[in-house]
């Protein structure tokens, strides 16, 4: 039996933990996002749950209804077909799901014994308590062999090569959840550590993943801003911290981002290469610089970027970020023997277009 996926506004999360309780204790394996560890891919792991899970709670409430994230699960669910069951917890009940039945709650009550009823069903595999039409069978009609004829033969192999000439391969939809950047009134100091308080607030989002002959490298980003700038912190695992050639250090490691604000631009930060008031980078312990042969654990980078237009709560900027890996060469180009990896987020390996989103929030509930 299968997980349940309950979307809700985590301004209704006292009624969602006595929900989860009252599943957990009829035997049903739940999963809502308060139980994300720090660190953890957070839209990643949401969509992952998602995708696996066997029924969907919404519950319905003004609340989760002014909720972007709630309206984006409840979009994608939808689209994979996932079994609904919305809870009215507050409200009317929302015009996306007008055609599903609603178990009312809006007493803060727990949902009847059928409800559970219903899920078990569902995740079981079994038929619910509600009868079915049987399917009508229409009476067959006996097609002599002969009636096919050789025009019937050649109209099927004409559909067959037409099917094949006119299909093409579908291309894999990336669909990212927005990342978040924290509002904070901490003082951040750009110095490549990522040492200063307010970072802990913020929310890891893994963003590259490098193959096995790049050592299986990573890199991370968090989001936070003010008033004057947003501030991103990269942090990369790296086991050989390499530059290029220096005349071209963009193909050396290293770690980007592009913001839509007031018009597009790309901050980036290469490894050994030059530094401001605004982006500076830090190699981590036991690290050093175009060494092959220590092991390194990898580096930092801090950037601030000036707002172009003015911030506020709830807007939502397209970005990408780009990961650079360069290993096997130090110093060298990117042709051979060079081990070369580059990784965008939204997935096409280059940062001329953004496909995802930041959006700024308050806090990281």
């Amino acid at each position: 039996m299968g997980h349940i996926f309950i979307s809700y506004s985590h301004k209704d999360k006292s009624y969602v933990r006595k929900l989860r309780e009252a599943l957990q204790e009829e035997g049903f394996e739940v999963w809502i996002d308060d139980r994300i560890d720090y660190g953890i891919r957070w839209p990643q792991a949401i969509q992952a749950q998602l995708d696996s899970c066997s029924a969907f709670i919404a519950v319905v409430s003004e609340n989760s209804n002014e909720s972007e994230w709630v309206q984006n699960e409840v979009a994608r669910a939808k689209r994979k077909g996932k079994p609904f069951f919305p809870l009215l917890l507050q409200g009317d009940p929302w015009i996306t799901l007008e055609t599903i039945q609603y178990v009312n709650v809006k007493d803060e009550s727990l949902p009847p014994k059928g409800f559970y009823d219903n899920l078990r069903s569902v995740l079981s595999g079994k038929p619910g308590p509600f009868p079915t039409r049987p399917p009508v069978r229409e009476p067959q009609k006996k097609t002599p062999w002969l009636g096919w004829g050789l025009g019937g033969i050649l109209l099927i192999g004409v559909l067959l090569l037409l099917i094949y000439w006119f299909r093409k391969p579908e291309k894999p939809e990336i669909v990212l959840l927005p990342a978040r950047a924290i509002l904070t009134e901490m003082e951040i100091e750009v110095d490549g550590s990522l040492d200063d308080p307010a970072w802990s607030e913020a929310v890891t989002l893994t963003y590259a993943s490098h193959p096995e002959e790049n050592g299986l490298s990573t890199a991370t980003a968090r989001f936070l801003w003010d008033g004057e700038y947003l501030y991103v912190g990269f942090d990369v695992s790296d086991t050989q911290v390499e530059t290029a050639d220096l005349s071209i250090p963009w193909d050396g490691d290293s770690v980007s981002i592009l913001v839509h604000d007031g018009g597009i631009a790309e901050y980036r930060q290469s490894v050994g290469a030059g530094q401001n008031d605004d982006k500076k980078y830090r190699l981590k312990a036991k690290t050093s610089l175009n060494n092959p042969l220590d092991t390194d654990t990898g580096y930092t980078v801090e950037m601030r970027i000036k707002w172009q237009d003015s911030p506020s709560l709830g807007r939502r900027l397209p970005i990408d970020l780009l990961s650079v890996d360069h290993d096997g060469n130090p110093g060298g180009p990117i042709n051979e023997p060079t081990i070369f990896s580059k990784i965008s987020w939204d997935g096409d390996q280059v940062i001329t277009t953004a496909e995802g989103s930041l959006i700024l929030v308050e806090t990281a509930d």
